[in-house]
């Protein structure tokens, strides 16, 4: 249907709905489909769009322009548009174009605004096309100009080889017929459902107990299910299994929204600000057990879809189960979409999606919220500005633990920032106006986590780095030509050094060996880094170098990486490579431009 062409005079896009319930891997189709070679050499563009509830006209067209961007390479600064100038450049970008639009999770069934973001799209090219995925019938019907694909659930037998494949490892389900007989009759309850089937098997993999089995088997969930056609309740089953700070862990999960990209290093930081990483043992690594943790989700199917980017892990959560994250977190942590909204007093981490109210609501909402520990503003680069956070006064949140303002518009930080005390997360990264950090930030001596990496207008970093005696991990990006004379070398905490698109960099700075906590160090989008420090050889924690698109740099004969157990690494000079160096015993190759050097 994709790759055919259309009838001539037919100038509508086809438009092909995937319907089905929650959790029959619509998505997960559509992605196939996405990736397919014959759909990739078919169209000019191919775009990816996660809609959700919020059917958005405005955000709709400015996430396909991303899209479209991303495509290109770079994402302009398209925040900064009006929605007139939104539809001149969509306009202008597909016109004359053969492009695929996937539309993914589409709940809204409004027609009228349907109607209107399709004479939003130029169809002239003929090829062009339009996937939506959808639970709904309704939707289905009102967006699709062909009949809808009907996604049906998996056939019995497929879904038992399913379940077993997550509940016990390869072959051992021959070893406990007794639990296989009750995991047919769970299978059944599953309705072919391929996320409740992942999920309940990871659950009870590695668990030999009938009774806990039966505990699954016969739950009341299975009831509401039945009742209400959602499969939420049944998955809850998986987060009653999980320990008191892993359940604390996923329910804060919630403040992301549908669809974000997790960052290993982010959601760890962001745990580790809250305090859920914490253990009884002296020596034990807060990182170590937040990737414990994170394993954990993994290993149970809460989370997926996990990949390795750079030199950090990234991931996402099924939508299903970020509704899970909203139903058990509820009187703890809320997703504000509109300043109007009203939350309960027990709330204490709140998330601000994208809101077109005024800047008078705004601070009417927020002067409400002086207790809160976490403060995010995902999506809000127009909103969040130096006058945003003067008007609202966010000096008075002395209880933060959290403030990420990812992305914003603010051209200076106000000095107030260093009388949050009890800050333990700072998120600045790609906040592209801002030109200078107060000194006063250094005064944040409980802060754990600081972040300003794509910030490529700040001229300089802080004079007194060298007071922030927490900090474990820090990204960075400067227009600075040498980091020497800020005290980073005194950060003996560091265990996380991310230093990222720093354009006129050519040193780092002296005394890095200091630094004896540093176990990651990450360089890359450095153009004019002509060298490394020599005391990189005497870090003896570190486990992890990734330089990266660093085209001047040369590593010579000095720069040998020296194991413990005598194992050396070589030092070699290669423009624009990408390599990841682990002392233990792993070399991983991550992206290279030309040929792999030898080592």
């Amino acid at each position: 249907m994709l790759t055919q062409d259309v009838p001539a005079g037919d100038e509508d896009i086809p438009v092909l709905a995937i319907v089905g319930l929650g959790g029959l891997r619509k998505t997960a189709l559509a992605k196939l489909v996405f990736n397919d070679i014959s759909v990739h050499n078919h169209f000019e563009f191919k775009l990816w769009v996660f809609v959700s509830e919020d059917f958005d006209v405005q955000q709709v067209v400015l996430k396909v322009l991303k899209a479209i961007k991303a495509e290109k390479g770079g994402d302009g600064d398209l925040g900064s548009m009006n929605f007139q100038q939104l539809r001149a450049a969509l306009r202008e970008c597909l016109n004359g174009k053969r492009y695929l639009l996937i539309l993914d999770d589409v709940l809204n069934d409004d027609n009228k605004k349907w109607v209107e973001l399709k004479q939003l799209l130029p169809g002239e090219a003929t090829g062009s096309r339009i996937l939506v995925t959808t639970r709904s019938n309704k939707v289905a019907k009102i967006t699709g100009t062909v009949s809808p694909h009907k996604l049906k659930a998996l056939p019995s037998y497929e879904s038992l080889s399913l379940f077993l494949k997550f509940a016990f490892k390869k072959g051992e389900e021959k070893r406990h017929p007794n639990l296989v007989e009750i995991g047919e009759q769970i299978v059944e309850k599953c309705k072919g459902v391929p996320l409740l089937l992942k999920t309940l098997g990871s659950m009870l993999f590695s668990k030999t107990s009938e009774r806990e089995w039966e505990l699954v088997k016969n739950s009341e969930t299975w009831k509401l299910m039945e009742k209400d056609d959602e499969i939420v309740y049944v998955l809850k089953l998986s987060y009653d299994q999980l320990s008191p700070r892993l359940k604390q862990c996923f329910a804060y999960c919630s403040l992301f929204p549908k669809d974000y990209e997790f960052i290993e290093f982010g959601l760890i930081s962001f745990w580790m600000a809250q305090g859920l990483l914490e253990s009884s043992y002296e020596n034990e690594n807060p990182f170590d057990i937040g990737r414990q943790y994170l394993n954990d989700l993994l290993a149970r199917s809460l989370l997926e879809d996990f990949n390795v980017a750079f030199l950090y892990g990234v991931f996402k959560m099924h939508d299903l189960l970020h509704d899970l994250t909203l139903l058990v977190a509820k009187n703890d942590c809320c997703l504000v979409n509109s300043f109007k909204q009203k939350i309960a007093p027990s709330v204490r981490h709140v998330c601000l999606i994208d809101s077109d109210s005024s800047d008078e609501s705004a601070s009417d909402f927020l002067g409400k919220l002086g207790h809160v520990r976490t403060l995010r503003f995902p999506n809000m680069r127009k909103r969040v500005t130096s006058k945003f956070l003067d008007e609202n006064c966010l000096e008075r949140f002395q209880s933060l633990r959290v403030l990420d303002l990812f992305g914003s518009t603010f051209d200076v930080l106000p000095k107030w920032i260093g009388n949050l005390k009890l800050l333990r997360y700072l998120n600045l990264c790609d906040s592209l106006h801002i030109k200078k950090l107060p000194n006063s930030i250094c005064e944040l001596q409980n802060l754990l986590s600081l972040g300003f990496a794509g910030c490529d207008q700040i001229e300089e970093l802080p004079k007194d780095m060298r007071k922030m005696t927490s900090l474990i991990f820090l990204s960075l990006t400067t227009k600075q030509r040498d980091l020497s004379g800020h005290g980073l070398e005194h950060l003996k905490s560091l265990q996380f050094l991310i230093i990222w698109g720093c354009d006129n960099l050519e040193y780092l700075f002296e005394g890095i060996q200091n630094l004896t906590s540093l176990h990651t160090l990450g360089v890359a989008s450095c153009k004019n880094l002509v060298s490394l420090p020599h005391g990189l050889n005497n870090l003896t924690a570190l486990q992890t170098l990734v330089i990266g698109i660093c085209e001047k740099l040369v590593l010579s004969e000095p720069h040998r990486f020296k194991e413990k157990e005598g194992n050396d690494y070589q030092g070699f000079s290669h423009n624009h490579w990408k390599l990841q160096i682990c002392q233990r015993l792993r070399l991983y190759p991550i992206g290279f431009y030309g040929d792999l050097p030898t080592l």
